[in-house]
Order: C-alpha cells, then structure tokens, then sequence
C-alpha cells in the first residue's frame, strides 16, 4: 500500500493501517520542550521530548515519520524498511507517520527512488532559509530567511501564554547590519541559546510577519538555528560610555553599538577613558569582542 492512498482510508479509531515499504531519505534527531522554567533572569527547559524524525518515501510520497523511545535506533539513512501498525496525522498542512507502543519495522530489500525525491526529503526535515542582506527585507518575503548582525536591543525573555494550557518563553530584539535594522522575536527553544547585547550574531529560519499594532518583525521557527559569529574589522568609533558592572560600549555612525567586556578594554585602554579612540581594530570570536586594538590614524 502507498502512503497515498493509505492516509486517509482510516475510517473508525481502532481500524488498523495496511504495511508499507518505505525508503528513508533523510534523518534527523529533534528535541521538544514541553515544561518551561522561568527564573526571571532567563529560562530552564525542564522537562524535554527526544525522537528521532525521518523523511520517508514509498516511490511516490514523501512523509515525515516520527519515532519515540526503543524506536529510535531501528532506522537508518538510505535503509529501506517494512512498518507495520503505525498512526498517522496531521501537523498543520504536513502529513506524518507517526511510531506507536506496537510498531513494527522491518529490514526488506531496497526501494530505488528518483532524485527529486531524496531531494524533497532533505528539504521536509531541513528547508532552505536564504541569507538575506537586512537592508533587503520587506513585508513582502515569503520564504524563510537567515539574518546576521549585532544585537542593538534586546529584551528580557517572558512568559507567553500560548493556546495550549502551560506559556512559553518570547524574547524580541533588534539586530543591526551596516544601515539596516529589524526586529526579531525569539520563541521556545530559540531561548536556550546565551545571547546578550552587542553581540555578533546569525539567525536562521525567520518568517516574516506584519502586524498593524507592531509592524514587520521576523520570528524564530522550530528550525531556527542560531550561530554566534566570530569576524575581525575596523570600526570608526563615533561615540563611548562605560556600563554599569564596567564594561565598554562602542557607538558607530550607523547606530550599530558593540559591547566589549572591560578585562577585554583594559589589555590595551583605561577605564576611566582619557581619550576616545577613532578607530580600531576589534576582533570577534563566539559573538564576543576579544579583542581591540588602537589604529593609526594615518591608516584610518
């Protein structure tokens, strides 16, 4: 039976679905937080789901499979495999198989499938997210979308009471690149990652959406990635203040703030600054400042 034709011919609750021969493409191992902890400083992910998701194909459909427990570990990519007595669903648009306490799976011989739909695999478990200059973003962008910049804002995480019964954490933040500037709101899982302000980062994933309260902002989805970036530059300094707790603030031109740690300010400056530096060369490594160093001027 072809996953097709057999999704959807379940009629009664307990009417069992016919075995496929099915051809894993692609795999995928996914966490899901189900309980959140809010300390009021951050949040905890205090009770976490582990499965294993796979892009499956019988020659002619590709589906999501997804697999708990003692299941995990009896597929592999580029395997081909028998399932019996397993469920299927609905997860918005996206149909999925889904592994029961009675499933079933067995090693069968091969099933040669085109290339288009290794491909479609890959882009089911894993779609493309382009990186996009943040000076080009508009209301208008559809597809998902990968950000870098340094954090200009950025909020405390809150709880946010969703549909379901328990709230989840939402941080919203400003990221910055040269003269463009957008919001971003993190959700669930996007928190888990330590991000602070005037921090180099790049965000994958995002999905615009424009509201009339709120305007155009781009928020996390559950394939968001988020990297901290490391880069050497030289930067004109237009503006300095010392933070509370002594770390540096740098201001450029175009707004852009960079944040540098004061044992970082301290290798080559002093705190309380005599002169403000032009220009210098700083040096990122993780998302952080590691280091700065004073420009000649002449060199500027």
């Amino acid at each position: 039976m072809s996953l097709s034709k057999s999704f959807g011919t379940v009629t009664k609750p307990y009417e069992r679905l016919p075995q496929v021969k099915v051809k894993v493409l692609v795999v995928k191992d996914t966490s899901k937080v189900n309980r959140w902890e809010f300390d009021g400083e951050g949040v905890k992910a205090t009770q976490v789901f582990k499965n294993r998701t796979a892009a499956v194909t019988d020659g002619q459909t590709v589906m999501k499979f997804i697999l708990f427990d003692s299941l995990m570990d009896q597929i592999n990519e580029g395997q081909t495999y028998i399932v019996r007595n397993y469920g299927m669903n609905r997860f918005g648009p996206t149909k999925c198989m889904l592994s029961k306490n009675n499933t079933a799976i067995y090693m069968c011989s091969p099933l040669i499938v085109p290339d288009n739909l290794e491909e479609e695999g890959k882009a089911l478990l894993t779609p493309p997210s382009t990186l996009v200059p943040i000076l080009d973003l508009t209301a208008g962008i559809e597809q998902l979308v990968t950000v870098k910049g340094f954090i200009s804002e950025i909020g405390p995480i809150v709880k946010h009471q969703t549909d379901s019964a328990l709230p989840v954490p939402l941080r919203n933040m400003t990221l910055k690149e040269d003269e463009g500037e957008i919001q971003i709101c993190l959700w669930r899982e996007a928190n888990l990652v330590a991000i602070g302000d005037g921090m180099l980062i790049k965000v994958s994933h995002l999905r615009g959406k424009k509201s009339p309260t709120y305007g155009l902002a781009f928020h996390s989805t559950s394939f968001t990635v988020i990297e901290l970036l490391s880069m050497s530059n030289k930067i004109k300094v237009e503006g300095l203040r010392i933070l509370e707790g002594g770390d540096v603030e740098l201001l450029q031109g175009n707004g852009t703030r960079i944040t540098v740690a004061r044992a970082i300010w301290l290798e080559n400056y002093s705190i309380p600054v005599v002169a403000m530096p032009s220009w210098v060369n700083i040096k990122v490594e993780n998302g952080k400042v590691s280091k700065v160093e004073n420009v000649d001027e002449d060199l500027a």
